[in-house]
């Protein structure tokens, strides 16, 4: 199943997010991790974090096998997720700071990240 996912994803890398949709709305590999690895691979090869979130969570609750290589990857997912995209601890004081700052203002949603102000 992993070579037929690397095959697609080389050559029709538009359509594998419709694939991967018709795959799990047929119940073809639903029970296989590689599909769930490939299907969050993708979409987070699009910028598409949350859904490929999603995916692995899905896989996760119908217990796709084997399951540690979907943990595995999911976790690998989380830790790149985290270092890319999230902001570091420091401008996290730095923004909230900024926040402190201009409460009295509506300037304060220009200032302040969702994440401080739980708006996420």
């Amino acid at each position: 199943m992993s070579v037929c996912f690397g095959f697609l994803q080389a050559e029709c890398n538009s359509d594998l997010h419709q694939f991967f949709e018709f795959l799990y709305n047929h119940g073809i590999g639903t029970l296989s991790a590689p599909l769930y690895v490939a299907w969050a691979g993708h979409l987070e090869g699009q910028g598409e974090w949350q859904h490929a979130s999603a995916i692995f969570r899905r896989g996760i609750q119908n217990q796709a096998e084997p399951r540690e290589l979907l943990q595995q990857q999911y976790r690998l997912f989380q830790t790149r997720l985290n270092e890319t995209h999230l902001p570091t601890q420091d401008s996290n004081l730095h923004v909230s700071h900024l926040c402190l700052r201009h409460l009295s203002g509506p300037v304060i949603i220009h200032h302040c990240s969702p994440q401080i102000l739980n708006l996420k």
